[in-house]
This record gives C-alpha cells, sequence and structure tokens, in this order.
C-alpha cells in the first residue's frame, strides 16, 4: 500500500535542495545573498502546502495539478473525519493526472484546465473551482500593471532590463513552467510568444516559482491567482500584476473580469468508483466549496459556473 506522505515528502526534499543547491553555489542567481530568515520562511511555506499526515493507507488515490493539491489535500482530512475513507494525493502536474486516471494508477486526476477533445473521449471533468492565472514580481519592482505585448517581451528576452519598465538598472531574471503543466499550457496560448528565452528558470510546481520570486528582486514568473493570494498572506515578498488594466484578484476571477481564467477540474474515468464519486460529490457540496473558498481559489453554484 501507499504511504499519504510519501509523494509529500519527496516533493518537498526536491524543491528543499534546489533552494539550497541554487543558495550556494552561482549557477543561479534566483537565490544569492538572501537571509537565512527567508530560506527559514520560505521551508516554513513548503511545509504547510506540502504537509501531509504520515501513514496513512489509500483508499482513494488522487494525482495531478499542484494548483489543486491544496484543495483535494485539506478535504481528504475533512472527507476521512466524515467517512473513514482516506485520500492520498500526489502532485506532478495535470498532464500526469490525466494519464493516471487515463491508466488506472489514481481514482481521480486533478486538472487545472479544460479537457481536450480527446481525453473527454474517455474521461468525465467535474468542475471544483475557478482560477486565474497571475504574473507575480517580487514586491520591490516598482511595477503594478503590465500589459499583454509587455508580458510577451519579458518572456521571448526582447525586454531584458526592468529599466525599461520605468524600474531599476537590473538584468530581468525569468522564471517560467516547464512544458506538460496546465499553467504553461494555459500561458502561451494566451500570450503566443514565439519563445521563451533560453535563460528562463524552469519550474514545475507554483510553490517552486513563488519562492524563486519571492526571494530575487529581480525576478518575474506566472503562477495560480489562489497560490499567489495565499502567499502574499503569509508574508512573502510578492506582488501580483494588474493584466491589461484588470487587478490579478479571486474576486475579479469570480466575476469574470480578469482576462486569464481557468476551471478547476477533478477527471475520472466516465464510470469512477463509488468512493470517487462520493469524494468528488463532497468536494462540490457546500462544505467541501468552503475549503475551495479557503484556499483562495472561486466556488462554484449548483450549475456548475463562477458564483
Amino acid at each position: 500500500m501507499v504511504s499519504a506522505n510519501s509523494a509529500h515528502e519527496a516533493a518537498f526534499q526536491s524543491v528543499t535542495a534546489q533552494l539550497i543547491y541554487d543558495l550556494f553555489t552561482k549557477r543561479s542567481s534566483v537565490l544569492a545573498g538572501k537571509t537565512i530568515s527567508f530560506v527559514l520562511l520560505c521551508v516554513v511555506f513548503l511545509f504547510f502546502v506540502l504537509a501531509a499526515p504520515r501513514h496513512i493507507l489509500a483508499d482513494i488515490r488522487v494525482v495531478g495539478s499542484s494548483t489543486i493539491l491544496p484543495i483535494v489535500r485539506d478535504a481528504g482530512k475533512v472527507f476521512y473525519g466524515l467517512t473513514g475513507i482516506r485520500v492520498v494525493v500526489k502532485g506532478g502536474g495535470s498532464r500526469a493526472g490525466i494519464r493516471a486516471a487515463l491508466e488506472g494508477t489514481a481514482d481521480i486526476g486533478m486538472v487545472s484546465r479544460s479537457l481536450t477533445s480527446k481525453e473527454a473521449e474517455k474521461l468525465q471533468a467535474h468542475l471544483i473551482g475557478h482560477d486565474g492565472i497571475a504574473v507575480i514580481l517580487n514586491s520591490t519592482i516598482p511595477l503594478n500593471k503590465i500589459s499583454r505585448q509587455q508580458v510577451v517581451d519579458i518572456f521571448s528576452g526582447a525586454i531584458k532590463n526592468w529599466k525599461a519598465l520605468g524600474g531599476k538598472d537590473m538584468e530581468i531574471t525569468v522564471i517560467a513552467k516547464k512544458n506538460g503543466r496546465s499553467t504553461r499550457r494555459l500561458f502561451d496560448h494566451f500570450f503566443s510568444p514565439e519563445k521563451v528565452v533560453s535563460t528562463a528558470h524552469l519550474v514545475g510546481s507554483n510553490v517552486e516559482a513563488i519562492i524563486l520570486v519571492a526571494g530575487d528582486p529581480t525576478a518575474v514568473g506566472y503562477v495560480s491567482i489562489g497560490s499567489a493570494e495565499y502567499a502574499v498572506e503569509l508574508g512573502l515578498q510578492l506582488k501580483l500584476l494588474a493584466l491589461e488594466g484588470v487587478e490579478a484578484t479571486s474576486k475579479n476571477v469570480a466575476s469574470k473580469k480578469y482576462p486569464l481564467l481557468r476551471p478547476l477540474n477533478l477527471a475520472t474515468l466516465r464510470k469512477p468508483g463509488e468512493d470517487a464519486r462520493r469524494f468528488i460529490e463532497f468536494l462540490r457540496s457546500k462544505q467541501g466549496q468552503g475549503l475551495v473558498q479557503k484556499n483562495h481559489f472561486v466556488m462554484i453554484n449548483k450549475e456548475g459556473t463562477v458564483k
């Protein structure tokens, strides 16, 4: 059987090891010169986002999007208390969630985008919330809004220095998502950059991107609005930029004013198992939707639309 915490421990160790490596080598400037207190804050942030109960056997296996993971983690704890049915959660990205659901290595795949027509031939999407994708900066950078073209120019390398955008004379450090992540897929579809600058630091999860941007006064990245709002609430040096004049907030996701939106889905085979079905119903219930909102994401109503 599977240990509930094994996936989280592996993710925690991997990200922490990368942070330490970046801190003490010259391969990347991302964390250079940061204080020990900041590193400790990052470790605490990672712990709360990735931690899960130890030595729990899996009755429902859930794999996929790092954006949805905190919701499912919290819901799994409450669901276990109500039903005695255990939920084990593992990240890896939306593509991993789709693959696991199709192959039967997970009961539920977490997918922070719509299913493709091909995926929908075999899988069913269960909407549990809504989110947006925000461009994020270190909070010390004097920039509060950005246009679509400026984003394209930054991530393609056409703009290389913050001075071109009214900031200090500093080279821009680009933090981008790896291919296969739904955030990267939606970012590329919306902004359509011809390329991503070759010096970009590629990451997987929202947590990695948030920590690297919060730790580098020259950095820019893009992540889930809900995840970024949570990081700001925890006190990390981070800001979300208004895009095309619309602030990147959960409130503007709910009102559909923000231009870069996405659904948060749980994907199953057409006939999911009974336990998986009950867990999805719980997440779509009033109590489950409260956990969606608690994690800074937007709830759905009974018709599955933005509330």
